[in-house]
């Protein structure tokens, strides 16, 4: 055995027994170190040769498969051997000769990070803090020493050892304590060329250990001020220049006795405190969102939690013992083999009966052929049957078979109603007036009398592209020996005929539809078709795009879609009455299930497809829920009532507004007061400083950039004369406000300096202040066409790269529009959209083929929500 086998075996030894300390990530680094400096090689690179080690190592045989180095510890070795200096890995060593690694100040996503190895520079800085911020080998053995340092105060107040993972940073606030770290080394570095004065850097050292100018460093890094020197640090001012102790001590620490160049260190100390005051307010207002946007994201977590269990409890109300009990009641669906009456309708009635304590019910069939698409003559057939069985339920009728219920209660009549299809079959050689001569012929064979009627609609709000008609004929099937002897009815009834033979004949005989609007008058209320937003198509989702894709027959089974079309044929055959049962062949998207459950009808449905048996099942217990949720219908009387919002005791308390030591906070914003932008703007040294503050300061607070104070001090600032767009459109209006108070005007912000305006066909834009945009991106973009995700998306750019353009979302605050069942939403962010879904109780949805989920710490409130 060499020794590379040996060291491996000792290693492997290490993780077993009770006596033995498990080596940490820290010495297996350096125990495989020393095994890459023996075999060494100059053609392979660290990370290679660190590879095969590793390799080398889980495959020796000495170790369990649970203790073999993973990728991720795997990283963090190559971290420490990379990375780090001597002196770090001393104070490293010293650090975990006292502690466990689980029990030490690190961890291995801290070390994970590549922000404290040697070379590592912020990311997205300005090239004046690329010096400051690199992380030096003093810096780095600085940053270890206040980690562990840190660590082992917060240790000394835990009680326990659990409680020590508490005090262990996380990786974002690591991050920030490197920053930290590397300023204050660059501080130092600084001060050692200005002074050799020896206590100038152990005050430096002791303001480091005990974490002063903490905020201030973080604040400054966070402004990215592109003028940031390290002579402008409170910092340095306190300690190096002894800055904030008066003009006498300025004397004193520059060694000047002229009084201009003492009044010039007071003015320039007076600056430097204005500009730490700016920082401080800039952070104050970044903390105060941060905290705001925790307490916005926990109310929402809240409200949407609640909204959840509200709709569960909901659902609990229409199930009794595993079975709905309100749609047994009200509204009873059924999976048929074909177009065939459900095997227990029989119990369905009996049901009704009981529970409404009818004794002369109505029956009235509903068959949409719509929803068949094209008619083919089984269809047809199958019509005719079903209608026939139908109205052989009227007492009156020849041939009168109740299947059992005279035993229930006594019928007070039965009709059908038969909508005609919308597509022509091609056994009819495209003529559609042909299929419904077919449809008519085959229901008269079988003994009924049909009394044609037209089904008004109101297409005024209809898209002018729409093929919808605006009006549409039906049928109204009776039996033939329950009609009336004369009048309106075609045929004699054949009951009164043989009642006549032996005495007067009886009115109650004809049938009660014979007597109704519709029969009379053979037209409907014009009815309100839905709109496209609101097709469904049963076993696919309502989303723009399966629309886009549907077929003909998907298509025309939604043109007289909607609850209006059925309530009005019910109205006209029913007035006010709800003595009937709708018993509905074509069950396919729910709307007569709705609409008899807002007239406070009873209804059986059937249908011979499971997709659409449980698509429609699912749209009735939406339905069912509204109800409950804005008691109504079936549900008012259901116990308990919902609950739209959470107790206030659950809603946590919005933050308080800081107190800023130099800007004004009103309306949401930040501001400068007028004076304070004009006090450095005459001066000959410090003004271009202090504009380029002030654009910065601009840029991220544009709304409120001019509150109420005093006059405004331009000094010798030069302003440039506006662009004359009226020379370019002569005949357009200049004021803002004038075209946001047109009616129909839409107003939404572009950025934080230009918003958008759109009056009737114009887009108009409104510069808040003065910005520059770039010529070459787009102000506006619409997607049209159909947008694919996933596989499809990815087939679609190999195949037709021309023909496709390429749209992500690349942060959550880009403007959308949300499109939905009453219309087009207003303009709104990604992540707005994304809560507006989400307050409608659904929390995990599929957004461009990335499932949303949150995690449970966001759920939970300790974290905050955000995306990512």
């Amino acid at each position: 055995m060499d020794s590379v086998q040996q060291s491996f075996r000792n290693l492997g030894l290490s993780f077993r027994g009770s006596e033995r300390q498990a080596p940490g990530l820290f010495n297996m680094a350096l125990r495989f170190s020393k095994v890459m400096e023996r075999e060494a090689t100059a053609s392979k690179t660290m990370e290679v040769r660190l590879k095969e080690v590793v390799a080398a190592f889980n495959s020796s045989g000495s170790v369990a498969p649970k203790h073999q180095v993973n990728k991720e510890a795997e990283k963090v070795i190559l971290n420490i051997i990379v990375g780090t200096t001597e002196e770090t890995r001393k104070v490293i060593s010293d650090h975990l000769a006292h502690f466990k690694w689980k029990d030490s100040c690190f961890s291995s996503s801290q070390l994970q990070s590549t922000r404290w190895l040697l070379g590592a520079t912020a990311k997205n800085m300005p090239e004046n803090y690329g010096q400051a911020l690199t992380m030096t080998p003093e810096a780095q053995m600085m940053l270890m020493q206040l980690h562990v340092h840190l660590y082992m105060q917060a240790v000394r107040k835990c009680k326990g050892a659990t409680a020590r993972a508490k005090c262990r940073l996380d990786k974002e606030n690591f991050e920030k304590l490197c920053d930290f770290a590397t300023m204050f080394a660059s501080v130092r570095a600084a001060a050692k060329l200005a002074s050799s004065d020896k206590t100038i850097d152990q005050q430096i050292m002791d303001s480091f250990l005990a974490k002063d100018y903490y905020q201030e460093i973080e604040a400054s890094i966070q402004c990215k001020n592109v003028s940031f020197r390290l002579q402008n640090l409170s910092l340095w001012q306190d300690i190096v220049d002894k800055a904030n102790s008066g003009t006498d001590a300025i004397l004193a620490a520059t060694n000047c006795s002229d009084v201009v160049a003492a009044e010039e260190a007071a003015v320039a100390s007076k600056f430097s405190a204005v500009k730490a005051q700016l920082a401080h307010d800039c952070q104050a207002l970044a903390e105060y969102h941060a905290a705001k946007g925790k307490t916005d994201a926990r109310k929402h977590v809240i409200q949407v939690l609640h909204t959840k269990t509200q709709e569960e409890k909901g659902m609990q109300q229409l199930c009794c013992h595993g079975r709905e009990e309100v749609m047994l009641s009200r509204c009873y669906t059924a999976l048929t083999s074909d177009l065939g009456f459900p095997n227990r309708l029989d119990v369905m009635m009996r049901a009704v009966a009981a529970k409404h304590k009818v004794e002369a019910a109505k029956l009235i069939g509903i068959v949409d052929a719509t929803k068949f698409g094209i008619n083919t003559q089984p269809v047809v057939n199958a019509i005719g049957k079903w209608a026939e069985k139908l109205c052989a339920k009227d007492p009156h009728s020849a041939g009168c078979n109740l299947l059992g219920f005279i035993a229930l209660f006594t019928l007070g009549g039965s009709c059908v109603v038969i909508i005609l299809p919308l597509l022509a079959s091609a056994s009819s050689s495209g003529s559609l007036r042909e299929d419904h001569r077919k449809l008519e012929d085959k229901l008269i064979k079988h003994g009924l009398e049909l009394r044609p009627f037209t089904l008004l609609l109101d297409n005024t709000q209809q898209h002018a592209n729409r093929d919808l008609p605006s009006a549409y004929p039906g049928l109204l099937a009776v039996s033939d020996s329950a009609l009336p002897s004369k009048g309106t009815g075609h045929r004699s009834n054949k009951t009164l005929a043989m009642q006549a033979a032996n005495s007067k004949a009886d009115k109650a005989s004809i049938n009660c539809f014979c007597f109704s609007r519709l029969w009379a008058q053979q037209i409907t209320k014009p009815a309100v078709p839905i709109q496209e937003s609101s097709f469904v198509v049963p076993g696919a989702l309502p989303t723009f795009e399966s629309k886009r894709n549907m077929t003909d027959a998907q298509e025309t089974a939604q043109w007289l879609g909607g609850t209006e079309v059925p309530q009005q044929i019910l109205e006209a055959l029913l007035g006010e009455r709800t003595d009937a049962v709708i018993l509905h062949g074509t069950f396919y998207d729910a709307c007569v299930e709705k609409a008899c459950l807002d007239m406070g009808l009873t209804s059986v449905s059937h249908t011979a497809d499971s997709k659409v048996f449980n698509a429609g099942n699912k749209l009735i217990k939406q339905e069912l829920l509204a109800q409950w949720k804005e008691n109504r219908g079936a549900m008012q009387d259901v116990l308990p009532r919902f609950q739209e919002n959470p107790n206030a005791a659950q809603i946590p308390q919005p933050p308080a507004v800081p107190v800023f030591k130099l800007c004004v906070y009103a309306d949401g914003a930040l501001a400068l007061p007028r004076d304070v932008r004009g006090t450095y703007l005459s001066d000959p040294v410090r003004a271009p400083e202090w504009r380029q503050l002030l654009q910065e300061f601009d840029r991220s607070y544009a709304n409120g950039t001019s509150p109420q104070t005093g006059p405004t001090e331009t000094g010798s600032e030069t302003v440039d004369a506006a662009f004359d767009w009226s020379k370019v459109f002569p005949n357009e209006t200049a004021d803002p406000q004038s075209l946001k108070a047109t009616d129909g005007a839409i107003t939404f912000a572009m950025s934080s300096q230009v918003n958008f305006i759109v009056v009737e066909q114009k887009l108009y834009l409104e510069a808040v202040e003065d910005a520059t945009l770039d010529a070459k991106s787009p102000l506006l973009t619409y997607g049209a066409g159909s947008w694919l995700t996933g596989e499809r998306g990815k087939n679609q750019v190999k195949e037709f790269p021309d023909k496709s353009c390429r749209c992500e979302f690349g942060d959550d605050t880009a403007k959308v529009v949300l499109e939905e069942e009453s219309g087009d939403s207003n303009v709104m962010t990604l992540r707005q959209a994304l809560q507006r879904i989400e307050a409608g109780g659904m929390v995990s949805y599929t957004l461009g083929a990335h499932r949303v989920e949150r995690p449970p710490e966001v759920v939970q409130g300790n974290a905050s929500d955000r995306r990512g």
